[in-house]
């Protein structure tokens, strides 16, 4: 090969900085021929060299020393097509340079240095701080005003409280404005790891992708699936920090987040409607604390209380029971009442069974002696309202809980003097089974439902913490004498004055004969009824024995109204309370 080209050849690459490419042509020139005369015929005859970026062939490279005349340049341009294409000019590969950029590039500061561990444990903290930032992101934001307020006053220990409060604190702020701390705080960390992995790894693409992969495992998993379970007690600890950050980026994060504020709202409280609040005591019937059906059913129904309208609760008025007003009240009429065993009677005129004038109280028999034949109007009657059948049941219980009555008349035209639009009537107990979501059943009761006309059907299903004195007679704790004596009722002692044994409402009552309650005294009947210690210690005591107002006089005084007739001179106090 011609020297002269060499020569130039390698002064070019050396002035103009290029790869070390041309080596490899060269290489693959000389190793093609035979000798370096056959090298040289190959380059003239139009092989081509790398001049600076881009490949020509040896013939303009030998005018590079002086310019071509207009003659040459005519003559160059008569050669064949397939020399002129040597001039064209082409690029490196870029892999190629790439790798050779790879493999060229050292680190600034190698291992063993005081620069290297200095660098590798800023990049360390750098790794650490993103983490922090991605977790209290997810751990703090997620966690909703109404959820602290409830941990604020309702949390299980002292410090969950304080917990719940210090990030009320913190987020009084604003959601946005810590949300934008929180993210530049983190963008500016994952942004210069790089720069610091660099300078120890030597750059290019060995630093990237360890950032990515640090930054991916050590500042996004791992810390936000930590946060993620214990969010309060982490956000709790370095609120103040966060609340550092605020006012130090406060010049660019308090502007953004008064825009998003404005562009999308600063109201960001936790409410729920009733489905969705039905939908979550559902999902508490399983868990640490798990609610029991009763308790789900109640706050159910009383969440759908104000919802229901009496019309949808009420008993229908063909379907009530009903005296008038001239009704004479003897014997009969007192067996029919018992047997029904509803504790109010509406009353209405005698010539129109939906007028009615107000309502008898049927304690207030318990002194009547049905000798006397009165009529029902002879009675003190209580006060019987009337209302609008699209009033709530919330507003009904309101109502019964102001003590004026229990009872109301569902009527289309309530003041009507004529009784017009009576639909039936509504009960405190009807509220009470509609908040209870199941029927109440009472002693006294033969029917469940007064609309589906179910009968009662009594079981012998025992709870356990509740005994019956019943069921104490028969393990033999109690004598007979004393588990007959536990119905005070006069009910039980009227049907003793009449001589008759049958049952008031399908249940049967024990009474105490009238010599039984007047020989008794107070001590007699506290102790009788007092569970014996060495053998039924566990039964609870009588509420009813141990009441303070029970006395033999009382008792005694009981039972000679009961079986006495009132006089004359009583007759304006029956019933005059209720």
């Amino acid at each position: 090969m011609d020297k002269r080209v060499l020569v130039h050849l390698q002064a070019n690459r050396k002035v103009t900085g290029q790869l070390r490419g041309f080596d490899l042509f060269l290489n693959l020139v000389l190793d093609d021929a035979q000798d370096e005369s056959a090298a040289g015929e190959k380059v003239k005859m139009g092989q081509t060299v790398i001049r600076g970026n881009s490949v020509t062939s040896m013939e303009s490279l030998e005018a590079i020393p002086k310019q071509r005349t207009w003659g040459q340049r005519q003559a160059h341009m008569r050669r064949p097509i397939s020399l002129n294409l040597l001039q064209t000019t082409l690029t490196l590969a870029s892999p190629i340079r790439i790798l050779h950029k790879e493999l060229s590039n050292k680190p600034d500061h190698p291992p063993g240095t005081s620069l290297f561990y200095v660098q590798l444990l800023i990049s360390i903290c750098l790794v650490l701080s993103g983490g922090l930032f991605a977790g209290l992101t997810l751990g703090i934001l997620s966690l909703d005003d109404l959820n602290l307020k409830v941990l604020e006053t309702s949390g299980e220990s002292v410090q969950e409280r304080e917990h719940a409060r210090r990030l009320l604190k913190l987020l009084s702020l604003g959601r946005h404005w810590i949300l934008s701390v929180l993210l530049l705080s983190n963008s500016i960390v994952n942004e210069a790891l790089p720069i610091f992995l660099d300078s120890i790894l030597g750059g290019g693409y060995s630093a990237i992708i360890l950032s990515t992969a640090s930054i991916f495992m050590f500042g996004e998993i791992i810390p936000q699936s930590i946060c993620a379970r214990h969010g309060l007690a982490i956000g709790s600890f370095f609120s103040p920090l966060v609340l550092v950050l605020c006012y130090v980026t406060s010049p660019i994060t308090y502007p953004l987040s008064k825009l998003l504020d404005y562009v999308l709202g600063s109201q960001h409280d936790t409410t729920y409607k009733k489905a969705e609040l039905k939908s979550f005591l559902n999902l508490h019937r399983y868990g640490v604390e798990p609610l029991q059906d009763d308790e789900i059913n109640i706050m159910e129904a009383c969440l759908s209380l104000n919802e229901k309208k009496v019309l949808d609760i009420m008993t229908p008025i063909e379907d009530v029971y009903t005296l008038s007003s001239d009704q004479v009240v003897d014997e009969v009429v007192i067996d029919k009442i018992l047997h029904h065993g509803y504790s109010r009677i509406p009353i209405h005129t005698p010539n129109n069974p939906t007028r009615f004038i107000g309502m008898l109280l049927v304690k207030k028999l318990i002194k009547y002696d049905p000798e006397d034949k009165w009529r029902v109007s002879d009675f003190a009657l209580s006060v019987l309202p009337e209302a609008l059948p699209n009033i709530s049941c919330f507003q009904a219980l309101d109502y019964f809980q102001t003590g004026r009555a229990h009872l109301l008349v569902i009527t289309e035209h309530p003041g009507d003097t004529q009784g017009r639009g009576v639909l039936g009537v509504a009960t405190l107990e009807d509220v009470l089974e509609e908040i209870l979501g199941e029927e109440i059943i009472d002693e006294s009761d033969r029917i469940m439902d007064n609309r589906s006309k179910r009968r009662v059907v009594r079981t012998h299903q025992y709870i356990k913490g509740i005994y019956e004195r019943q069921k104490a007679v028969r393990r033999g704790s109690l004598p007979e004498s004393t588990a007959n004596s536990r119905s005070d009722s006069p009910v039980a002692n009227f049907r003793k004055k009449l001589g008759t044994s049958t049952p008031v409402s399908g249940a049967m009552e024990h009474g105490p004969t009238n010599s039984t309650v007047a020989n008794m005294t107070n001590e007699d009947l506290v102790e009788t009824l007092t569970p014996n210690a060495d053998e039924n210690s566990h039964l609870i005591k009588s509420p009813v024995a141990r009441h303070p107002h029970i006395s033999t006089n009382r008792n005694s005084k009981l039972q000679n109204s009961v079986v006495g007739s009132p006089s004359n001179s009583d007759k304006n106090n029956y019933g005059s309370t209720q």
